[in-house]
């Protein structure tokens, strides 16, 4: 893997069901989906929230990835997938830009993701992001 650099996701919580035992079960579960790819960890967030977040559930369901830039497309694509399957928006920051997934279209979220992808990398062009059609049906 070439040089790592830090992804941070945050599983954002549902203001009504979420409570913080759930919420770490989530990050739990997501951690362990995203440690069967090729990233070097995947960590629970201990601090560097960003600005403004408060309380435990400032650090609750926020998870740092270290991961190559060859890796972003597989990573990105699995979170994606992993957000319409438990139906939890989340949000995905690198360099500071800020990539929101989950309630959306397809398509919608297709174009999101490229355009974010495209200021992160220089790849190759766009390809599906992975996940059959109808599990990113939201």
């Amino acid at each position: 893997m070439a040089e790592a650099d830090d992804l941070t996701i945050r599983i954002v919580p549902d203001q009504t069901d979420v409570n913080a035992l759930e919420l770490a079960g989530l990050g739990n579960r997501l951690r362990r989906e995203l440690l069967t790819l090729d990233v070097a960890s995947v960590e629970a967030a201990e601090s560097g929230t960003p600005e403004g977040s408060k309380g435990i559930g400032a650090v609750l369901g926020w998870l740092v990835v270290k991961l190559g830039r060859e890796q972003l497309r597989v990573v990105i694509a699995a979170i994606a997938d992993w957000a319409v399957r438990n139906d939890r928006p989340v949000e995905i920051i690198l360099d500071g830009d800020l990539l929101r997934l989950g309630r959306a279209t397809r398509q919608q979220q297709q174009q999101a993701f490229e355009a974010w992808l495209a200021r992160h990398t220089s790849s190759a062009p766009a390809e599906d992001m992975g996940a059959p059609e109808s599990q990113c049906e939201t």
